[in-house]
């Protein structure tokens, strides 16, 4: 994983646990107009109360792969959040940088 995949684990992945199973989250990013995100967890993966740790951090380093939430921009070859994202090649940063877009 690159820096940028490590930052996306630990900020749009999460783990809630409850006695009876580990729930992993994934956040989406939705847009309000231009200037106003929100975030929406989903539930993605649910395992057993008592899963390794290994297992439970490979299950979420694996969400990242899933182009339903994230997706690796043809310009700076990083991954974002899919709501992170101009169209499904172009990054928003990349977008503003290249292209003069203004969010």
């Amino acid at each position: 994983m690159n820096s940028n995949d490590i930052e996306l684990f630990q900020e749009m992945t999460r783990i809630l646990e409850t006695p009876e199973a580990v729930v992993i989250e994934v956040a989406e990013i939705h847009w309000l107009g231009p200037h106003n995100p929100f975030t929406v967890w989903h539930p993605v993966v649910v395992l057993r109360s008592g899963t390794a740790s290994e297992i439970i951090n490979d299950s979420r380093k694996a969400l990242l792969k899933r182009k339903r939430f994230f997706l690796i921009c043809s310009e700076c070859g990083l991954r974002h959040a899919k709501g992170h994202m101009q169209d499904p090649r172009l990054c928003m940063i990349c977008a503003e940088k290249n292209y003069g877009v203004v969010y």
